[in-house]
């Protein structure tokens, strides 16, 4: 069941790429299109390295790993953002800590879409990304933490666009899909979204 769910989020992570390719062919970006494409296919090949349409093959990946894939799907999102993505990682655990594939990047690109992307509208502020992973002394456990500056949970857009209802469609199954697999990963594991406390944003 885990590794079919794994399965489910390669055409998720392709449809959301396309549809930004698409975004920016329709506002006659063709050179940063070309680029995306680019991209998109390195990150086609990386990702069929942990994920086939065999579940019996799939291999584990390492944090190491999933922060080089991260940081290039981020520079794939920047292409259609105009640059306008900044994002930083800080890692206090050893690179060959053995973790899921696929299992941050629906964070990463909810925060873009989801909370970050807005933030663009009318020049409020510049997207702002941290991903932070930390071991969790009192229960042995690994603690992945996404972090950006957009709206917020209580300031979410206007969701009567058909784009935005789409976009919230689609991330919505994506998260949903992460909850089911921490569930078979751990009964022990836990996902929350919530505001931030220091400053805007989740």
């Amino acid at each position: 069941r885990s590794k079919n769910l794994q399965l489910q989020m390669n055409p998720h992570f392709i449809f959301n790429a396309l549809t930004g390719i698409h975004m920016l062919l329709l506002r006659g970006e063709t050179n940063p299109a070309l680029e995306s494409l680019r991209q998109f296919k390195g990150l086609l090949i990386r990702s069929w390295g942990s994920a086939t349409d065999r579940p019996e093959t799939l291999r584990a990946s390492d944090v190491g790993k999933e922060i080089s894939f991260l940081k290039d799907y981020v520079n794939l999102e920047r292409l259609r953002l105009s640059g306008e993505v900044l994002f930083s990682v800080e890692s206090r655990v050893e690179d060959g800590l053995k973790i899921p594939a696929f299992l941050i990047q629906p964070l990463v690109e909810n925060a873009i879409w989801h909370g970050v992307d807005y933030s663009l509208e009318g020049g409020k502020s510049v997207p702002d990304i941290r991903l932070t992973f930390f071991m969790e002394e009192e229960r042995n456990g690994l603690v992945v933490t996404v972090e950006d500056n957009g709206r917020g949970l209580d300031d979410s857009p206007n969701m009567d666009e058909a784009l935005n209802v789409s976009a919230a469609k689609r991330q919505s199954h994506g998260l949903r899909i992460l909850r089911e697999r921490l569930s078979l990963i751990s009964p022990e594991a836990e996902f929350l979204l919530e505001n931030r406390k220091d400053s805007q944003g989740c």
